[in-house]
């Protein structure tokens, strides 16, 4: 996404599989699990109105949202609003503060999974902290539902596309996003996690999406 970004890119020059989502601009987007914030980026050149959603997001992120404010606040017909909510996104509804395992050398490592957070080979600078917590449900409930939704919130995929997609009693809700992108679990964190992908692309396929 980044590359397209900053290399100017019209969307007509976009990949294929990335077209339709330019082509449905002007409507609201998530990026849940920002990062570096290259994805929110995009969103927002594509006239998106942003969610950033990060445990703890970097100053890349936090610079562009200063950046878009200053712009609506002096009136600006350049890119919508861009929020950021500093929050882990957590697999259970309910829980003030959740452990975090944070990053320092790579922030797209920073985990709430203990097993990944602990294992040298996958952060060997992480740090346990305790920060506030969100689903991606309560997340739904407090915004609406959005057009487009990046998922990428290591270890907690799956429970946030569920809570996304269903509500607290099971039942499918009745407005789901038009597009949808999930970070597939395969060759991630090793040869273990194709079956968590599986799950990810049935957990789609029975919300109706092909």
């Amino acid at each position: 996404h980044a590359f397209w970004l900053l290399s100017g890119a019209l969307p007509g020059q976009l990949p294929p599989w990335l077209r339709p989502l330019a082509a449905a601009g002007g409507g609201r987007a998530w990026d849940l699990g920002t990062g570096r914030g290259d994805d929110a980026a995009f969103y927002a050149a594509l006239n998106y109105s942003v969610l950033a959603v990060d445990a703890w997001p970097g100053q890349h992120i936090q610079r562009l949202e200063r950046n878009w404010q200053r712009q609506r606040s002096a009136g600006s017909r350049g890119p919508p609003r861009l929020q950021v909510l500093p929050r882990v996104l957590a697999a259970e509804a309910g829980q003030a503060d959740v452990e975090f395992f944070v990053c320092g050398h790579d922030v797209t490592r920073s985990t709430t999974d203990s097993t990944l957070g602990k294992n040298p080979k996958w952060c060997e600078d992480a740090a346990a902290v305790k920060l506030p917590s969100v689903t991606c449900g309560e997340l739904v409930d407090r915004f609406g539902m959005p057009t487009h939704v990046k998922i990428d919130v290591e270890g907690a995929d799956q429970a946030c596309l569920e809570s996304l997609l269903w509500d607290r009693h099971g039942k499918l809700r009745p407005s789901l996003p038009k597009s949808l992108s999930v970070e597939a679990a395969a060759g991630h964190a090793g040869h273990h996690d194709v079956g968590a992908t599986l799950t990810l692309l049935e957990t789609l396929e029975r919300a109706g999406y092909r």
